[in-house]
């Protein structure tokens, strides 16, 4: 997902700096999840099924249902990747790739503020999901 969300940029990083990315996007990402699900309040998590989705993934299909309100259908996409499944998008409401959301930030974070600027911004971003967001300690 980092090489993805960073686009065209990827092939120019070192081997150095694209460690860096993955760390800082799996930091990111790890924050982000740990915000939105910091308690529990009655809801519930529910696996709908899979169905084949493009180039050898699977959609698996599942819904957050609350205490009170409407289920949020909340998709995974993931693929085989050197044995192991790994999750490569998430979607909410089953349309709004966070995959291609990150990318359009990081794109036009590195336009503007090149590689020091993209990681300056994700652990700016992860700090105050720590701090603001409900996953310090996390």
């Amino acid at each position: 997902m980092a090489r993805v969300t960073t686009g065209r940029y990827w092939r120019d990083f070192t081997d150095d700096q694209k460690q860096q990315v993955v760390a800082a996007f799996r930091d990111l990402s790890i924050a982000t999840y740990a915000a939105r699900f910091d308690g529990s309040s009655g809801q519930r998590f529910e696996i709908l099924g899979e169905e084949p989705a493009s180039a050898g993934s699977v959609c698996v299909n599942n819904r957050i249902v609350p205490a009170s309100g409407e289920p949020i259908r909340v998709d995974y996409l993931p693929r085989q990747d050197g044995g192991q499944w790994r999750v490569i998008d998430v979607y909410l409401k089953s349309s709004v790739s966070e995959l291609a959301v990150r990318r359009a930030e990081f794109s036009n974070t590195l336009a503007k503020s090149g590689f020091d600027g993209l990681i300056a911004d994700l652990k700016a971003k992860v700090a105050k999901l720590r701090t603001e967001g409900g996953a310090a300690g996390n």
